[in-house]
C-alpha cells in the first residue's frame, strides 16, 4: 500500500522546486557520508544547473553526471517519528523509479539543540537502462524524531532520469481503520475560489477512481450569501445548502448539521472544516486520510490539522497549529520558510496547539454530536472556542496544508467588536482564572491601542462590544446576528479609493513605516510624551491598515491607512475632544467588567449547553 507519494512541483498549487527537491550541480561525484549533504556551496557548479532540469510534461527530472538531488524538503521526506508514535505503522520502504546509474543514500534527518543532523543508514548504487524500480528498506526502530529522506548522486555522463517515487507499506487493509470524509465549507460570496475547488475535488478524487479516497469524500457548502448555482455545483457528493449568513460560525454548524443528517447514509469518521478562500492541496486530503486509517485507537480523538501557507509567497508557513493566551491567539511555528532544511525540520517537532483554525481542521465525528455544536458568536474565535471545548489534541504533519490569503490583506475596523466580546466569551467558558480585572485590562490595552492610532470608531465599537457581553447570553438568544453584522460595518472606518481620501498616498512614506524597528531615544521620548501626544502635531504618514504600529502615528495630524491588496485606504485623524471622551467612557466600562464579570461570565457558562444545542440552533438558522 502507497502510505505516501513523492510529489513533483505543481503549477496550479506551488511550483518552487525546493519544496520538493533541491536541484544542484556540484563538480564532485560522490561525497563521504552525509558531510557535504548540504555543504556543497563552495563546491557548486553554477553551469552544471544547466545540466538538471525538471520535465513536467514527462513528471520526470533529468541529470547528467556529477549532480545530485536531495529529497529533504517539506513534500518529499516522510514524517517519520509522527507516524510511527501515532499509527500502527510496522513497515516502510522507499519505492524509486529511476533510469540511468545513481548513487542512492537514504537518511535519518533531525533538529536538535538548533542544530540539523542528518545520519544515512542506507546506500545502494542503482543502474538501469530502462525506467526501473528500486526500493530500499526503512528501519522504523529509534526513529522518535524527525523524519525520513534520500538523496540522488548521478554515476553517469547522461541518461539519468528520476521518475518519482513513494513511500509503501505491507499491511492487511482488513485491519485499518474505516476512514469517510465530509469536507464542511462556510461561504459568502467566493463563487470563483468554491467552483475552483469544487472543479478540483471533482478531477482529482470524486471521480478519480485512482485515488485512495475516491468513494470516501462528500462535500457540505454552507452558502451564506445565497449566490451558488447549486443545479450545476451541486452532485451526489457535492451538497449545497442556502443558510443565513449569521457568520463562520453560523456556517460551519449549518455544515455540521448536515452531516449529521447524512450519518446513517454515509458513516462520516470525520468532519474536515474548510475555508472558502483556499487553494486546496489534494494530496494532503490523501495524507489526510492515510493517517488517520493507520491511526492507533488511544490517538483517534484527535485532530489533524492542515497548516496554513501564504498565497503570495507559498513557500511560507503562517501558522500550524495556534494556542491562546486569553487576549489574542498566537500562531505555532509561524514565518517557517519551507523552503530551508533547518525549518522543515523544526516543523517536525510538537509545540502543544491547544486549537486549529477552521481553514483545515479534520475533526472525528466522536467530538461532534446534536448537543455540541459551536458557539453563536458569528465570527473570530468560533475556532478557538470549539477547539478548547472539545479538547481535541492536534496532531500536524508536513506537507498536509493548504494556501489562504494573508490576514494583513484582510484587515476591517468591524472585526474589533468580535475580538472584544468574543474574547470576553472565551474566557468567561474556558479559563476559570480569567478575572474582572483582567477583562478591564483586556479593555483598557485594546482601547489605548486604538486611541494611539486615532482610531476613535473602533474605541466605540470596542465600547459596544463589552455593553453587548454584559448582557450576558441572553443577547445571543434574541439578536438577529445578520443585522448587527451590518450595523457593525455600518460603523467601522471603510476603505475608500485613494482618489477619495483627504490625505495623498506617499509610497516611500508607506514603506517606511513597515520597519518595525525604531532607536532607543525615539521610543523615549516617545514614552514620556505619551506618544508624543504632549507635542504639536504636523504632518501626516501612510501605514499599513494591518501592520500598523503606534509609532507611525506619534506627532501626525492624519494617517492614510492603506490597504495594499485593494490599493484603498481610509483616513484616521487626531481629535482630541474624542480621544478624552474614549478615555472616561473606557474607565467606567473598565469599572463595570470588574463588578459585573463573574456573574456575566457564569450565566454563559450555564446557558452553553443550550446554545450550542440543535434546537436552538436550528431555531436560529431557520430550518
Amino acid at each position: 500500500m502507497i502510505v505516501q507519494e513523492l510529489l513533483f512541483p505543481n503549477f496550479d498549487t506551488c511550483a518552487n522546486y525546493d519544496m520538493y527537491f533541491r536541484m544542484v550541480g556540484s563538480r564532485f561525484m560522490v561525497t563521504e557520508g552525509f558531510e557535504y549533504w548540504h555543504a556543497d556551496q563552495d563546491r557548486y557548479d553554477p553551469a552544471a544547473d544547466r545540466r538538471t532540469y525538471y520535465a513536467p510534461e514527462e513528471r520526470a527530472v533529468h541529470m547528467e553526471s556529477w549532480q545530485y538531488l536531495v529529497f529533504d524538503t517539506y513534500f518529499n521526506s516522510f514524517p517519520v517519528a509522527k507516524w510511527t508514535r501515532y499509527t500502527r505503522l510496522n513497515n516502510l520502504k522507499l519505492q524509486l523509479e529511476l533510469k540511468g546509474r545513481f548513487h542512492v543514500r537514504v537518511a535519518h534527518a533531525y533538529h536538535m539543540h538548533s542544530v540539523p543532523f542528518t545520519n544515512a543508514f542506507t546506500e545502494r548504487i542503482c543502474s538501469a537502462g530502462e525506467r526501473t524500480v528500486f526500493e530500499f528498506d526503512i528501519p522504523l526502530n529509534d526513529m522518535n524524531r524527525g523524519m525520513v529522506c534520500f538523496r540522488l548522486d548521478t554515476l553517469e555522463e547522461d541518461g539519468n532520469v528520476y521518475y518519482g517515487g513513494r513511500y509503501v507499506t505491507e499491511v492487511d487493509e482488513s485491519t485499518l481503520n474505516d476512514v469517510d470524509l465530509a469536507i464542511d465549507i462556510c461561504t459568502f460570496r467566493r463563487e470563483a475560489y468554491i467552483e475552483r475547488n469544487i472543479a478540483l475535488l471533482n478531477r482529482e478524487i470524486i471521480e478519480n477512481p485512482a485515488s485512495p479516497v475516491h468513494g470516501h469524500l462528500d462535500v457540505f457548502i454552507s452558502d451564506n450569501g445565497k449566490t451558488l448555482d447549486i443545479g450545476r455545483l451541486s452532485s451526489d457528493r457535492v451538497h449545497i445548502f442556502p443558510n443565513k449568513n449569521v457568520g463562520g460560525a453560523g456556517g460551519f454548524s449549518r455544515g455540521m448539521i448536515e452531516i449529521l443528517n447524512m450519518q446513517e447514509k454515509r458513516r462520516f469518521s470525520h468532519a474536515l472544516l474548510m475555508d472558502d478562500d483556499v487553494l486546496i492541496n489534494t494530496d494532503a486530503l490523501v495524507r489526510t486520510y492515510r493517517l488517520l486509517q493507520f491511526i492507533r485507537p488511544e490517538f483517534a480523538g484527535k485532530t489533524v490539522a492542515g497548516a496554513m501557507l501564504r498565497l503570495d509567497s507559498r513557500y511560507i508557513q503562517h501558522e500550524c497549529g495556534g494556542w491562546w493566551d486569553g487576549s489574542f491567539v498566537h500562531p505555532c511555528k509561524d514565518n517557517y520558510d519551507l523552503t530551508q532544511l533547518e525549518h522543515v525540520l523544526r516543523n517536525e517537532n510538537d509545540q502543544s496547539p491547544t486549537y486549529n483554525a477552521w481553514w483545515y481542521s479534520c475533526i472525528p465525528m466522536t467530538k461532534i454530536s446534536n448537543a455540541n455544536l459551536p458557539m453563536p458568536i458569528f465570527i473570530r474565535y468560533d475556532d478557538v472556542e470549539y477547539g478548547l471545548r472539545t479538547g481535541s489534541d492536534i496532531i500536524d504533519m508536513s506537507g498536509i496544508c493548504l494556501w489562504h490569503e494573508p490576514f494583513e490583506y484582510k484587515y476591517s475596523s468591524g472585526m474589533e467588536y468580535y475580538h472584544m466580546r468574543n474574547a470576553l466569551i472565551v474566557n468567561s467558558l474556558h479559563r476559570p482564572g480569567f478575572t474582572g480585572k483582567d477583562a478591564a485590562n483586556l479593555l483598557k490595552g485594546m482601547i489605548r491601542s486604538n486611541l494611539g492610532r486615532y482610531r476613535y470608531k473602533n474605541c466605540d465599537l470596542l465600547l459596544r462590544a463589552v455593553e453587548d457581553f454584559c448582557k450576558g447570553p441572553e443577547f445571543l438568544f434574541n439578536t438577529d446576528a445578520e443585522a448587527l453584522h451590518k450595523d457593525l460595518m455600518a460603523s467601522a472606518d471603510k476603505f475608500r479609493p485613494l482618489k477619495e481620501l483627504s490625505v495623498q498616498f506617499d509610497e516611500l512614506k508607506y514603506l517606511k513605516s513597515l520597519d518595525a524597528k525604531e532607536r532607543i531615544r525615539h521610543k523615549l521620548v516617545r514614552y514620556i510624551t505619551l506618544n508624543k501626544h504632549l507635542l504639536p502635531r504636523r504632518g501626516y504618514n501612510v501605514v499599513d491598515a494591518a501592520l500598523s504600529n503606534t509609532k507611525d502615528f506619534a506627532g501626525r495630524r492624519a494617517v492614510l491607512n492603506y490597504d495594499i491588496s485593494g490599493n484603498r485606504g481610509f483616513v484616521t485623524e487626531y481629535d482630541r475632544s474624542k480621544m478624552i471622551a474614549a478615555i472616561k467612557a473606557s474607565r467606567k466600562m473598565q469599572r463595570r467588567l470588574k463588578a459585573e464579570y463573574a456573574r456575566v461570565s457564569e450565566a454563559y457558562r450555564q446557558a452553553q449547553p443550550k446554545l450550542t444545542s440543535r434546537e436552538f440552533w436550528d431555531r436560529y438558522l431557520g430550518l
